[in-house]
C-alpha cells in the first residue's frame, strides 16, 4: 500500500511532508504528483526533482510536472531539453505554469504550442493554426475564451477532413456552447454534416421497422464499434465506462421514443447525477466533466476521458452547471438507416427477458 499512502500524504501533507516523501526512492514520484494535484502546498526542496528529470519516462514525467506545480525555475532549461527529445506533453505543461512561452514558441511543435495555447490562447493563435492538431484544439477548449479564439482563427482556413471530424467530437464533448467553434470546423474542414433531425413520420416509421425487423444481436456489435464511443461513456452488464448512465436494463425505463430523442439530441433530457459541470480555475482553466464528490480540500471531476482529475478548491474560481450533455450530437449520424434501426432493437431490449433471449 506504499503507493497508496504516498498519494494521500501528497494530497494532505504540509511542506515538510512533502519534503519528506521527496527522500523517498524516486519510484515514487508519479505517486506523488498525482497527490499533489489536489494539493495547493508546496515543497520547500523541490529543487531536488531536477535530476530526476533525466530519468525514464515515468521518472521524468512525473518530475517535470511536479516542477511545474511547484515553481523549480531552476528546472526550465532540463525541460526545454526533456520537450525537445521527449516530446513529453507533461514537459511542455511544465514549462507552461513557469512562464517559459518564448521557448514553448521556439520548440514549435503541436505539444509545445498545445501547452502555450492553453495558458495564452489568443498570443498562441497563429503558430496554433499553423500546426492545428487534436492536442491543440483540446487546449483551446480548456481555456474560458479559447473556443471563441481558435474559432476567429479558423477563418479561411482549410484543415483536413479527419480533423475536423475528430476536433468536432472534442468540442461537442467539452460541455460546452461550442457552436460558433463546430460551424468553423465544418467550414474549415468542408464537412457535409449529416442530420439526423427526423420528421416526426421519420420517427414513428423508424421505431416501427426496430420493434418488427431490428435485429439485436446485429445491434450489440453496432454498439461495441469504437468510433461511435458507446462503451468509453456506458456500462452494460458491468462493463464499459462511467461517464453516462448504465444502460443494462435502458429499455425497461425509457419509452423507445425518448431513447431515440437521446442518441439524436443528447442534450434534450439530461439524466440527474449526469449533468456536465463546468469548473473554471482561478487561471481561467476550464475543466468540464462529471462531479464525482467534494472533500473538503477539493473537487473530483470524472473528465470526458473518465480520468478523475482533482482540483483544489483554493483554485476554484467558479463552478456551473452546463445545458450541454457530454454525449456529442452526431456520433450515430454515420450509421445507415437499417443500422439504427438495429441499434434501437437492441438498446429497447435492454432490462426486458423475453427480449433478450431471443
Amino acid at each position: 500500500q506504499l503507493a497508496n499512502a504516498t498519494r494521500t500524504v501528497a494530497a494532505l501533507g504540509d511542506p515538510g511532508h512533502l519534503d519528506a516523501l521527496l527522500a523517498q526512492p524516486p519510484a515514487l514520484l508519479p505517486a506523488i504528483a498525482e497527490g499533489a494535484r489536489s494539493n495547493p502546498g508546496k515543497a520547500s526542496q523541490a529543487g531536488r526533482l531536477v535530476e530526476w528529470l533525466n530519468g525514464d519516462a515515468a521518472l521524468a514525467a512525473a518530475a517535470a510536472e511536479l516542477c511545474g506545480r511547484w515553481g523549480v525555475s531552476a528546472a526550465v532549461e532540463p525541460l526545454v531539453k526533456l520537450l525537445r527529445e521527449k516530446d513529453l506533453a507533461s514537459a511542455a505543461g511544465a514549462l507552461a505554469r513557469l512562464g517559459a512561452f518564448e521557448q514553448l514558441k521556439a520548440i514549435n511543435t503541436p505539444t509545445s504550442i498545445a501547452a502555450w495555447a492553453a495558458a495564452q490562447p489568443a498570443e498562441a493563435l497563429p503558430a496554433a493554426i499553423a500546426k492545428v492538431s487534436e492536442p491543440i484544439v483540446a487546449a483551446y477548449l480548456q481555456h474560458s475564451d479559447g473556443p471563441a479564439i481558435l474559432a476567429g482563427g479558423l477563418a479561411n482556413v482549410k484543415v483536413p477532413e479527419a480533423l475536423a471530424i475528430a476536433a468536432t467530437r472534442l468540442a461537442h464533448a467539452s460541455g460546452r456552447d461550442v457552436g460558433t467553434l463546430v460551424s468553423a470546423l465544418n467550414t474549415a474542414g468542408n464537412l457535409k454534416t449529416v442530420g439526423l433531425q427526423l420528421t416526426p413520420d421519420d420517427r414513428r416509421a423508424l421505431l416501427a421497422d426496430a420493434a418488427a425487423k431490428g435485429d439485436a444481436a446485429r445491434g450489440r456489435e453496432i454498439y461495441h464499434r469504437k468510433e461511435l464511443l458507446c462503451t468509453a461513456c456506458h456500462m452494460i452488464d458491468n462493463k464499459g465506462g462511467q461517464l453516462g448512465p448504465d444502460l443494462s436494463t435502458v429499455g425497461s425505463y425509457m419509452t423507445p421514443e425518448s431513447l431515440l430523442e437521446s442518441l439524436i439530441n443528447p442534450s434534450t433530457a439530461i439524466k440527474q447525477g449526469f449533468e456536465t459541470v463546468l469548473l473554471t480555475t482561478k487561471d481561467n482553466t476550464v475543466v468540464t466533466g462529471l462531479l464525482q464528490r467534494k472533500t473538503g480540500d477539493a473537487h473530483l471531476i470524472r473528465d470526458p476521458s473518465g480520468k478523475v482529475v482533482p482540483v483544489p478548491n483554493s483554485d476554484i474560481a467558479k463552478l456551473d452547471t452546463s445545458p450541454f450533455s457530454l454525449m456529442p450530437p452526431g456520433l450515430t449520424a454515420p450509421l445507415r438507416r437499417d443500422e439504427l434501426v438495429d441499434l434501437m432493437r437492441f438498446l429497447t431490449s435492454r432490462g426486458k427477458k423475453d427480449e433478450q433471449a431471443k
